[in-house]
């Protein structure tokens, strides 16, 4: 909450004097209407010279956040209180957007709902609102009331997919996959004689009956056994660029009804996490730019919501640490690499990861970018990084490693190719 002082204006003072001149040159030349005229102006700057009020125009700001993860705007509602009646002239400032103005009349007390558009995820700060009073009829002016909106964590919103692709080596005892390995699960093996660790619930009478009937050999009905995956989301957090590449390095924000890279990533990274624990896998999370302790591969919504919550933290620190290894990651698990490829850092952690054996995924973050704006020298400057951002690509892809455009294009055709792949390999494998 916010108060000012009241200050009484030059307008009492002005029709004063304007009623004095006016009634000087009615007498002048005896002029009765001008009198009039003349008096009505010293009335009403007699009526406007009231005294200040011993009370202080108060305002009061509440943040509330829409309860849908996909709304693109916030609202923050104003309450402006004032002893006398007046009227409010508030100004938005949103870093990234242009003023948003308001004007409405206080009797007393008034609540609006200011607008703040807002298509980004993770910590924003909001801006600051500017409000003075105007009591025109009473001569008075407020001070500037500015009031700062403060800091909001806009958790990401997942993205529904039909599917992903599994993972080729999956472990574990039980889970909802099915191993390649033999036990206890639902998919039909072959038939073979009993062994004594066998139960007697698999036998199956009639292959039995068909192949020994004299009952010397019992038969029964082998499966596959069940097991699960476990999948790792990367994220490269170093780099928060937009699409205008005018923008990038000027120390100015992007706009904020318009997504970055880092946005795009927290969406695709929560709509993989959200995907692979509804169908039972154990999900993990790692940060490339922050040296912080990684998430653990679990399941479950309560898990669901830490790796909402990490992911919209999830943001550059500086100048990230070069990593002389890449992280601890558990045998057999599905790697998704979510990075803009813009440096080397990030292929170098796909190199890494490949070369250890683990089955990895590049999902490419970067927005569709706009050139506008651009000298020639940061044109040229923008083709040498493109191309060597291309060559990164080029080579992840001989290393039979899929990157997947997020922004501009559909996801959901690359994972169901995928995962339709990963299915043919199975059965060949098999």
């Amino acid at each position: 909450m916010t108060n000012a002082a009241w200050y009484q204006t030059n307008t009492p003072r002005d029709f004063a004097i304007l009623g004095v001149l006016t009634l000087a040159i009615a007498l002048i030349f005896a002029h009765p209407l001008i009198a009039l005229i003349a008096c009505s102006l010293i009335l009403i700057a007699l009526l406007m010279r009231h005294p200040r009020p011993t009370t202080a125009p108060t305002v009061t700001t509440t943040v509330t956040t829409d309860a849908h993860p996909n709304s693109q705007h916030i609202t923050a509602t104003a309450t402006i209180t004032t002893p006398i009646s007046a009227d409010a002239h508030i100004r938005i400032e949103t870093p990234g957007a242009p003023p948003i103005t308001y004007s409405l009349r206080v009797a007393t007390t008034e609540h609006i709902d200011i607008t703040i558009p807002l298509a980004r995820t993770g910590q924003r700060h909001l801006g600051t609102a500017t409000t003075t009073l105007t009591a025109p009829h009473y001569g008075l002016i407020s001070d500037t009331i500015t009031t700062n909106l403060g800091h909001v964590t806009v958790l990401p919103a997942a993205t529904p997919l039909p599917t992903v692709p599994l993972v080729a080596r999956i472990t574990g005892l039980t889970g909802p996959h099915t191993s390649r390995a033999r036990g206890a699960g639902t998919e039909f093996l072959d038939l073979a004689p009993m062994q004594p660790h066998d139960r007697r619930s698999t036998i199956n009478w009639y292959a039995t009956a068909r192949k020994s009937p004299d009952l010397t050999n019992l038969y029964v009905r082998r499966t596959y056994a069940q097991a699960e995956a476990t999948i790792v989301i990367m994220i490269d957090s170093r780099d928060d660029v937009g699409r205008e590449i005018a923008l990038w390095g000027s120390g100015s924000q992007p706009r904020p009804d318009q997504r970055t890279s880092l946005d795009i990533a927290r969406i695709a990274g929560l709509s993989l996490a959200h995907t692979h624990i509804t169908r039972g896998d154990r999900v993990g999370l790692e940060d490339l730019g922050h040296p912080r302790p990684p998430l653990s591969p679990a399941t479950g919504a309560r898990h669901l919501a830490r790796l909402q919550h990490a992911l919209a933290l999830a943001t550059p620190h500086g100048a990230p640490p070069e990593r002389t290894r890449a992280p601890a990651i558990p045998a057999g698990a599905q790697v998704y690499l979510l990075s803009t490829l813009l440096d080397n850092a990030a292929y170098d952690a796909a190199l890494s990861i490949t070369r250890h054996g683990h089955s990895l995924i590049i999902i490419d973050t970067l927005p569709t970018t706009n050139t506008w704006g651009l000298t020639p020298r940061a044109q040229q400057a923008w083709r040498i990084i493109s191309h060597e951002r291309s060559q990164r690509i080029a080579g992840l892809t001989d290393l039979h490693c899929p990157v997947i455009q997020w922004d501009n294009a559909n996801p959901h055709q690359a994972f169901t190719h995928l995962d339709r792949h990963t299915q043919r390999t199975k059965r060949t494998q098999r």
